[in-house]
């Protein structure tokens, strides 16, 4: 015979009348087919025995049959399926007689076995029935420890069974939200949460809490909180020298600047380093939202010619104006208390030079401005 198909198994749905089920290919033996009644509901089979139906058509030209009677209902399908044995036990003797139907038919079973993998790799990938793998899961509710387990297609999911539910899982990276920190559980098996009722009490009065930022780590596990509070110093640090040339109106430097808050007050510090020219000199100025409640500025300024400066302001402006007689590096610092009015804006620090001059007026990199809202 020929293998002229590739088909090795067909699944019928019963409807309480049919009791002939056609087989669409070949088969050698009736020990190669395996009939499996599913209950469609819970897609759990039952592999029939041989004297529950009858089968013809081992050996001829498909379709062969499968009768089976009662008619199964419609609640179950019929699964028909080729397993070719694995084994082979023909012998050939040296000088014996040449009959090529029986090289034919090793042959044959050789391709039906091929073709048999390929739907078994087919079904195990898509959920399907593997009733010729030995100890086989005949549906999903039999999954059990010693048996074969199937993939669910190409959902993502590893094993289909019926006790599992990927709900019941959650993802290495997650959040859990609660109402309130006094109300998490004590216990949460699994997420590396014990006793925290007891610690978040240690740590936390009663009431509302900005700020308070909850991470879990699922690599420890463990929560770990952190604070994001106002109460604190925040450092802008020049990372990038500017100069000037040519220019006398002061500009705001484009690094040493902040947010200001509407009717919020603010210790403010800076640290200016510059090299100046005798010919161009400086400016140095400070600028914020209009209408402040009050301002407070006092300057220090150092040069490496062993001068000092000292001034003193009550209002944005003008900290210092000056040609110096030599070219030297500077050293400003400035001790500032601000109480901002309504209008919320931008604090900065700003800079030209004095006199209009291609020799330019450099503001160092690791100039410093640093402040601290008052809370």
């Amino acid at each position: 015979m020929t293998v002229a198909t590739l088909t090795t198994a067909i699944t019928y749905t019963g409807n309480a009348a049919t009791v002939d089920f056609p087989i669409p290919f070949e088969f050698i033996d009736d020990d190669q087919i395996v009939v499996t009644k599913i209950l469609i509901s819970t897609d759990v089979g039952t592999v029939l025995i041989s004297t529950d139906y009858t089968l013809t058509g081992a050996g001829d030209t498909p379709p062969g049959n499968v009768n089976l009677t009662p008619a199964i209902s419609a609640l179950y399908e019929l699964r028909i399926e080729r397993v070719t044995p694995a084994l082979q036990s023909m012998n050939i003797p040296n000088d014996s007689a040449f009959f090529p139907t029986v090289l034919e038919t090793q042959l044959d079973r050789m391709v039906m076995r091929m073709q048999e993998l390929e739907q078994m790799l087919a079904d195990a990938v898509s959920g399907g029935i593997v009733a010729s793998i030995a100890n086989a899961v005949a549906a999903t509710g039999s999954s059990v420890d010693g048996n074969f387990a199937k993939f669910s297609g190409t959902t993502g999911k590893i094993i289909l069974d019926s006790a599992y539910d990927p709900t019941d899982f959650a993802l290495a990276v997650h959040v859990h939200a609660f109402a309130a920190l006094t109300g998490i559980p004590t216990t949460i098996a699994g997420y590396g949460i014990t006793n925290l009722s007891a610690l978040v009490g240690d740590l936390l009065v009663d009431g509302t809490h900005t700020g308070l930022t909850a991470v879990y780590d699922a690599a420890v596990p463990a929560i770990n909180l952190s604070v994001t509070s106002t109460d604190i110093w925040v450092d802008i640090i020049k990372n990038a020298t500017t100069t000037i040339a040519s220019n006398t109106v002061v500009a705001t430097d484009a690094q040493l600047q902040f947010a200001m808050e509407a009717n919020a007050s603010y210790i403010i510090q800076a640290d200016i380093w510059l090299t100046v020219s005798s010919v161009s000199g400086y400016k140095l100025s400070i600028t914020g939202p209009a209408t402040p409640t009050a301002v407070k500025a006092f300057m220090t300024e150092l040069d490496d010619g062993n001068n000092d400066y000292y001034s003193d302001v009550a209002a944005y402006g003008s900290l210092r104006t000056v040609t110096p007689s030599g070219n030297e590096i500077t050293n400003d610092h400035i001790e500032m208390l601000i109480e901002n009015g309504a209008n919320a804006g931008t604090f900065g620090i700003q800079f030209a030079q004095n006199s209009s001059s291609a020799t330019v007026l450099t503001v160092h990199k690791g100039s410093r401005l640093r402040y601290r809202k008052i809370v």
